[in-house]
């Protein structure tokens, strides 16, 4: 287990990601997801290529092969066409009347990781912080207002978002369910929620 006195900002060093694996020295696991440890061994180069989004990680200072947590972000929009009436006009409440659109520029945070040696650490909540700083640095040469997430449909992740001021965007997962048309896992629910952080307001 490692120092759980570990944080991103003191004890890391912050890096763009361009090659899959970083290199052969670099040892790092995500055992509980399959998806999300192939995505970070295999693909976010080929995503970056492609122009999809860019990923960053977290190298321990004082073990130099040592990843961290990492992320990946795209650019996306916040679409209100098919949201509730409610949802939509809290929205568009904190945003000046004249400026009011059908989308609004929005960040997909659409990687999030902690990996398996770091986990006993709880850096979750300060990844999300570094992300949304990082988020607003961006704003310096383009336009973000909303970070997007699909969030694990799961109570434990629902709430770690929440704890971290997202909401979710849609109220119910039923309705969720009927706006979206988004496949369903065998049980019937949603595999994945939509949550969303406003850069401006929090």
């Amino acid at each position: 287990m490692m120092d759980e006195q570990i944080t991103l900002r003191n004890s890391c060093r912050f890096v763009h990601l361009t090659e899959c694996p970083p290199s052969e020295a670099c040892v790092y696991h995500c055992s509980k997801e399959e998806k999300i440890d192939t995505f970070f061994h295999e693909d976010y180069a080929d995503y970056e290529k492609q122009l999809l989004g860019k990923t960053y990680g977290y190298y321990l200072n004082e073990s130099p092969d040592a990843l961290v947590a990492a992320f990946t972000i795209a650019n996306s929009a916040l679409v209100l066409d098919f949201l509730q009436s409610s949802r939509k006009n809290k929205i568009n409440q904190r945003i000046p009347r004249v400026k009011h659109r059908r989308q609004y520029p929005a960040l997909l945070i659409a990687q999030l990781v902690v990996f398996d040696d770091f986990v006993q650490c709880h850096l979750g909540d300060e990844l999300l912080k570094h992300i949304k700083e990082f988020a607003l640095i961006l704003n310096e040469s383009t336009a973000c207002r909303y970070l997007i997430v699909e969030a694990v449909n799961h109570p434990k992740v629902v709430s770690f978002y929440e704890r971290n001021g997202f909401v979710l965007l849609y109220s119910t997962e039923q309705d969720e369910k009927e706006k979206t048309k988004r496949s369903l896992k065998e049980d019937g629910h949603l595999s994945t929620r939509l949550m969303i952080y406003d850069l401006l307001l929090n």
